[in-house]
C-alpha cells in the first residue's frame, strides 16, 4: 500500500540528548511503535464532521481476511468510549475484485460524516531449539491453528517459545487528496511488543483518533455488544494453621490469668472470587480447621486438652498483579466472623470478629485450571474480658478471653475457573 508523506511523530526528536540511551534501551525491548499524526487543523475537522466510521480488521498473512476475535471488543470499546458510531464490514473474495479496490470503492463513497478504518493485526509465535538453534514461525488464526509455517523440525526435544504481535491502523476520510492508486489516510499507527496481547496492541494503535465532538451512544444491536468479561474463580485449599496463644482468667476478673494455646493443624477451605475488572477480584470464603486447646488455669488445666472446631467467614478482596497469561502474584484483605465450637457438649461456643491479610501467586495451567499457594494471618478480635469456655457441669466459673489472637498459616489450592 502506497504512504503519503505526511509529518511523523519522531520520539528521537522529542527528547533531549541525554535521554537517547533511555530511547535506545525502550527499542531494545521490543515495544516499538510508529505513527503518522493527524495536524491541529485535521483533528478538529474529523472531530467535528465524522460521526460514523466503518471498520475492517483482518489478519495480516490470513488469505480469507478473518479477524481476530480479541481484536474486534478492543476496537468497538476504544471507538464507542471515543463517542462515534460504528459498523464493522467484511471482505470476501466472492465479490471478484482485489482488497484495495474494495477499500478504494467504500472510501469513494464515504459521506462527509464517515470515515473508513483499517486494522491489521498479527501475532507470532516464534520457538527454538537449544542445540541445534532452529525457529519456527506461525501467524496465528483466531482458532488458534497455524495459518503457515517455515523451519518446522517436529523432532525438536526442548522448545522454547515466544509470542510477539503487532497491530496497524489506518484512518481514512473521503475530504482528503488520493493518491496515484488509491487513497492516503489521515492517521496511520503502527504498535508491536513481544507478547500475545492483541487487544493492548489495538488498544494503542486507535489512541491518536480525537474523540468525536458529537458523541453518540447506541452504537450496535445487542446481538454486536462486547461478551461480558466477567470471570469467576473456585478455589479448594488445605494447609496448615501454626500454634498460637491467647490470654484467658478464670472467673468475671482477672483474678486467675491464664493461657488458651491452640495446637497447630491442618485448615481446609473454599473460596469463591468475582473479577471485576484485570486487577481487582471480590472474594468470599468458608474455612474450617479441627484442632486441640490446652488452657492453662486453675480449674481448666486439669482437663488437659479440648478438642474444638474452629470456623471462619471472610469475605474481601484481591488486588492481581498480572505478571502474564500464566503467572499472577496477588494480595489481599478479608474482614469477618471466627467461631469457636468446643466438641464437648457442656462448653458452649463463642463467635468473635475477624479481620486478615493474605498473599500469594497463582500458577494457572489452562484457561480453566490452575493452583496457588498462599500465605495468610488471621486476626481474632473481641471486647476485653469476652466469653470464652463456660461449663456448669465441671465448674461453675466462666473462662474469658483478654488477649486477640492471631493465627498464621500457609496452604495451597486448586482453582477452576468459568466465565468468559
Amino acid at each position: 500500500m502506497n504512504i503519503t508523506t505526511r509529518k511523523f511523530h519522531n520520539p528521537m526528536t522529542l527528547l533531549p540528548k541525554t535521554g537517547l540511551l533511555l530511547f535506545l534501551l525502550l527499542v531494545l525491548a521490543s515495544d516499538l511503535s510508529y505513527c503518522q499524526i493527524l495536524s491541529h487543523k485535521e483533528k478538529l475537522q474529523l472531530a467535528d464532521s465524522v460521526r460514523t466510521i466503518k471498520v475492517w480488521t483482518y489478519i495480516k498473512g490470513d488469505s480469507t481476511y478473518s479477524p481476530y476475535l480479541e481484536a474486534i471488543p478492543e476496537i468497538r470499546l476504544t471507538l464507542g468510549n471515543k463517542g462515534y458510531q460504528f459498523k464493522f464490514l467484511t471482505f470476501t473474495k466472492a465479490d471478484g475484485i482485489s482488497p484495495e479496490k474494495w477499500k478504494n470503492g467504500i472510501i469513494s463513497n464515504l459521506k462527509i460524516s464517515e470515515a473508513f478504518l483499517e486494522v491489521t493485526t498479527q501475532i507470532t509465535v516464534r520457538s527454538g531449539d537449544n542445540t541445534q538453534n532452529r525457529t519456527i514461525n506461525y501467524v496465528v488464526d483466531p482458532s488458534g491453528a497455524s495459518i503457515y509455517n517455515r523451519n518446522q523440525n517436529n523432532s525438536l526435544d526442548t522448545v522454547h517459545i515466544n509470542y510477539s504481535c503487532f497491530a496497524e491502523a489506518e484512518l481514512y476520510v473521503n475530504w482528503k487528496n488520493t493518491l496515484e492508486n488509491g487513497f492516503a489516510p489521515v492517521y496511520s499507527k503502527i504498535e508491536k511488543q513481544e507478547s500475545n496481547d492483541i487487544r493492548l496492541m489495538v488498544k494503542w494503535a486507535l489512541t491518536g483518533i480525537p474523540g468525536s465532538k458529537h458523541p453518540i451512544h447506541a452504537n450496535e444491536s445487542a446481538t454486536m455488544k462486547e461478551p461480558e468479561k466477567t470471570r469467576i474463580e473456585f478455589t479448594g485449599s488445605i494447609g496448615f494453621m501454626f500454634a498460637s496463644t491467647m490470654d484467658v482468667a478464670e472467673g468475671s476478673t482477672i483474678l486467675h490469668p491464664g493461657v488458651a494455646r491452640f495446637h497447630a493443624n491442618a485448615p481446609y477451605g473454599l473460596e469463591l472470587g468475582i473479577e471485576l475488572n484485570t486487577n481487582f477480584d471480590v472474594t468470599g470464603g468458608y474455612q474450617r480447621m479441627g484442632t486441640m486447646i490446652n488452657v492453662n488455669t486453675p480449674k481448666l488445666q486439669e482437663r488437659k486438652s479440648i478438642p474444638t472446631n474452629e470456623s471462619f467467614i471472610l469475605v474481601g478482596g484481591n488486588y492481581n498483579y498480572r505478571a502474564n497469561k500464566l503467572l499472577s502474584p496477588y494480595i489481599g484483605a478479608s474482614i469477618g466472623a471466627f467461631n469457636n465450637v468446643p466438641k464437648d457438649d457442656y462448653f458452649r461456643e463463642v463467635w468473635y470478629f475477624a479481620t486478615g491479610l493474605h498473599g500469594g501467586i497463582k500458577f494457572y495451567l489452562s484457561k480453566r485450571f490452575g493452583f496457588r499457594i498462599q500465605a495468610e494471618a488471621l486476626y481474632i478480635i473481641h471486647p476485653d474480658d469476652a466469653p470464652f469456655l463456660y461449663s456448669m457441669e465441671t465448674f461453675n466459673v466462666p473462662c474469658n478471653a483478654f488477649s486477640d489472637l492471631l493465627q498464621i498459616s500457609v496452604n495451597g489450592g486448586v482453582i477452576l475457573r468459568i466465565g468468559n
